[in-house]
């Protein structure tokens, strides 16, 4: 059967160098903030549960919940740097710091990508990166080897609501073929594993910090900590 594979990014084939919490507590320094790391991790958790909604429930996610653009998310991220430095001007500090994540420079890729897609394009399987983002994530992705061969790429902003809003899955499964089996894998067990499997599709969850000889929790299953542990051992 011919598959597709939808690919979370941030946390499964993308990550931040450095992490985001380093690049907020370094970014604040520069403007002035005497917050501690820890005060600016704490506070950045706080902000993204309460801005994007990050503890929802799949299940539990009415369809058009969850509404996404560019001009959202970026009002969202302005209010979460608003919120975390509250000892500072904010303003200009969030500029600096949207424009550090739009930088190919200040991203990279994890040590599988490579390998596995490459059997993946290889086996002939049909790519898809689909992603809470906004449309910087277009020029990441075709700044980055090997991602730039990947050349359908979904963000929030342009399909119009955030994961996991079922108008997410809904709006990308009218593009893929009927016949294509259909499997979804990411870091966040939620959007890119519970969700997906309510439209059929086959999720996997991400989690790069466990160890995989341990035996995964029934609740997480399936769950792998490498993409060469779903894909690249068939």
């Amino acid at each position: 059967m011919p598959r597709t594979i939808v690919l979370d990014a941030v946390g499964t084939i993308l990550k931040p160098q450095p992490d985001v919490i380093t690049a907020y507590h370094d970014a604040g320094i520069d403007h002035g903030s005497r917050l501690s790391r820890e005060d600016v991790a704490g506070r950045f958790k706080q902000a993204r549960a309460t801005f994007f909604s990050c503890d929802n429930s799949a299940a539990n996610t009415p369809a058009g919940s969850l509404p996404s653009s560019d001009a959202i998310e970026h009002q969202l991220w302005k209010q979460l740097v608003d919120f975390v430095f509250e000892d500072v001007n904010p303003s200009r500090l969030f500029e600096q710091l949207w424009d550090h994540f739009a930088s190919p420079s200040n991203w990279a890729i994890y040590d599988d990508v490579t390998a596995c897609l490459a059997q993946l394009q290889q086996r002939g399987d049909n790519l898809i990166v689909a992603s809470n983002f906004d449309s910087r994530l277009h020029r990441i992705m075709d700044s980055i080897t090997p991602l730039a061969a990947i050349s359908t790429v979904y963000c929030s902003a342009e399909v119009g609501f955030r994961k996991p809003d079922p108008e997410f899955y809904r709006a990308i499964a009218q593009r893929i073929p009927n016949d294509h089996e259909v499997i979804m894998i990411g870091d966040d067990h939620e959007n890119d594993c519970v969700a997906p499997s309510l439209f059929g599709w086959t999720g996997i969850h991400l989690n790069r910090n466990r160890n995989r000889n341990a035996n995964p929790s029934p609740q997480n299953a399936p769950s792998v900590s490498s993409l060469v542990d779903a894909f690249c051992c068939e």
